[in-house]
């Protein structure tokens, strides 16, 4: 069995040699249980007391891991963000009137319903729209390679409103002068590194209208991993942004989701419903 695990060590080297506060990616191998969990003792004895106990109690209760928790840890690739000193979590929680909001704004909506009344709407809508009349973009990559099978490539970031780590796609906000697609290239190249170009643009979709006006477009980017650019991605985060980056097969993807939400980790369901699509289209043959 294979299971990655990341842990902090203060002062102590990181992947890239300098002697910061690095995140380090542990690749412990052994077996399920108590053997597992000696193993990961054994390894971490290194470390600070504290973060020895961190480290046994994240294993402890990850573990028994299921075959299929095996397969998704041991089938991606995962990088994560070296300037990340701690979990993140969610310190308090308040109302916040509209007037305060930066980003977003709460709005009463009067409309009539088919019975001709009238009826009262609460909507939550982004003050951020270009216009262009798009909020952002949601990319699907495509990671095509003459050795290796087609995979592609998510995110995972810690979001505020649901306390968690939440797996998605890359995703952005669409600049002024910027069209979808030219979003969509920027936005892959600044969270992951990846160089690629658009192959599919989708027409405006609606996140949850039961909520809010929020749209989006989803926006194929096909990502060759045999060019140069591609062998050693850089990633240009912006101030407050933190986000691991995950390469994945196509196969088995909705599978690897469930296990995700079972280690606690949140899933777009955006993602999810694409991924189960592709299931159901490898199962009805379409």
């Amino acid at each position: 069995m294979t299971y990655l695990m990341r842990h902090r060590r203060i002062g102590q080297p990181g992947l890239d040699g300098v002697n910061d506060r690095a995140w380090h990616n542990r690749m412990i191998t052994g077996h399920v249980g108590d053997t597992f969990c000696d193993k990961a003792i054994a390894t971490s004895s290194s470390m600070p007391a504290p973060l020895t106990r961190l480290f046994i109690q994240t294993l402890n209760r990850h573990s028994p891991l299921k075959p299929a928790a095996r397969t998704f840890m041991s089938t991606s690739t995962t990088t994560f963000p070296k300037n990340a000193v701690v979990e993140p979590h969610v310190l308090a929680k308040e109302p916040l009137e509209g007037a305060d909001a930066h980003w977003i704004g709460l709005h009463r909506i009067t409309y009539v319903d088919p019975q001709n009344r009238q009826r009262l709407w609460e909507s939550a809508e982004r003050k951020t729209r270009k216009a262009v009349g798009v909020d952002g973009v949601g990319i699907f990559p495509i990671l095509r390679s003459a050795t290796k099978p087609t995979r592609t490539l998510l995110v995972i970031q810690f979001r505020p409103a649901v306390g968690k780590k939440c797996v998605e796609f890359p995703a952005g906000l669409i600049d002024d002068n910027e069209t979808p697609e030219q979003t969509a290239v920027r936005e892959l190249e600044e969270e992951t590194g990846y160089h690629g170009t658009v192959s599919y643009a989708s027409t405006v979709m609606y996140s949850d209208p039961g909520l809010t006006n929020a749209n989006m477009k989803l926006v194929i980017v096909e990502v060759d991993m045999d060019d140069d650019r591609n062998h050693k991605p850089e990633i240009k985060l912006e101030d407050g942004e933190f986000i691991e980056t995950q390469i994945v097969p196509l196969e088995g993807l909705a599978e690897r989701f469930e296990e995700m939400d079972k280690l606690g980790f949140a899933v777009d369901a955006r993602l999810f419903h694409l991924a189960k699509g592709l299931a159901l289209g490898r199962l009805l043959g379409l």
